[in-house]
C-alpha cells in the first residue's frame, strides 16, 4: 500500500493546471501571430476609427494580463518551463519590474497589429456587407508586400503598413490629400478593399 504523501495530490493538481494554462498561452500566442503575419503580409484592411478604439482595448487588456502574469507568475529559478530557460540566457528577465515592462509592451504591440488588420479583417470577411468609403492620401510608399507600392491614409494612422496595394488600381499616382474611394466588404470596424477609385 503507498503511504499518502502531505501536499502530494494539491502539487500535481497544481502542476497539471499550470501546463493547461500554459498550453493555452502558447496556443493565443500562436494565433495572434499568425494574425501578425496576416497583417502585414495579406490583409486589405483599412480599420475605422472604431475599429482602431477596439484594437487598442484589446491590446491594453491582453497586455495587462500579460504583464500581471509576469509579476505574479510562478518563480523562475524554480520553474522547469521555457521561461526559466530564457532567464538563464537573460538573467534581465528575472526582474519582475523588467520582464513585467518588456513582456506588457511586447504582448501590446504584437496584439495591436493582430487585432487592427488580422481579427478585425477575419471578422469584416465573415460579417461584412459589400460597402464603399472615402479616405483621403497621406502619401505613397514605392514598396511593401511582395513588392507592392502602397497608399497610406489619413484616417489610418496607426496602421503599421500601406492601407492600400496599389495594384488594385491602374494609377498608382496620387498626391498627398487626394481623395479615394474604397470598395469592399465593411463592417463598423472597417472595410476589406476589393478595389479603390482615386479621386473624387
Amino acid at each position: 500500500m503507498t503511504p499518502n504523501v502531505p501536499g502530494a495530490t494539491d502539487s500535481s493538481t497544481n502542476g497539471i493546471g499550470y501546463a493547461i494554462f500554459a498550453g493555452t498561452c502558447q496556443a493565443v500566442f500562436l494565433i495572434i501571430c499568425i494574425a501578425v503575419f496576416w497583417s502585414m503580409s495579406v490583409s486589405r484592411f483599412v480599420p475605422s476609427p472604431e475599429g482602431d478604439k477596439v484594437a487598442l482595448g484589446v491590446a491594453l487588456v491582453l497586455a495587462n494580463l500579460n504583464g500581471l502574469w509576469a509579476w505574479k507568475g510562478p518563480e523562475l529559478r524554480s520553474s522547469r518551463t521555457q521561461f526559466q530557460r530564457l532567464a538563464e540566457r537573460f538573467p534581465v528577465v528575472t526582474h519582475p519590474i523588467a520582464r513585467t515592462f518588456g513582456l506588457g509592451c511586447v504582448m501590446f504591440g504584437f496584439t495591436f497589429i493582430a487585432t487592427e488588420g488580422g481579427f478585425l479583417d477575419w471578422w469584416t470577411l465573415a460579417f461584412g456587407q459589400p460597402g464603399e468609403r472615402v479616405a483621403h492620401v497621406a502619401q505613397y510608399e514605392t514598396g511593401h508586400r511582395l513588392g507592392c507600392g502602397g497608399y497610406e491614409l489619413r484616417e489610418t494612422p496607426f496602421l503599421f503598413r500601406p492601407a492600400v496595394c496599389a495594384t488594385l488600381a491602374g494609377d498608382p499616382a496620387a498626391a498627398p490629400g487626394t481623395p479615394i474611394t474604397l470598395y469592399g466588404k465593411q463592417t463598423a470596424f472597417g472595410t476589406t478593399v476589393e478595389r479603390f477609385q482615386i479621386g473624387p
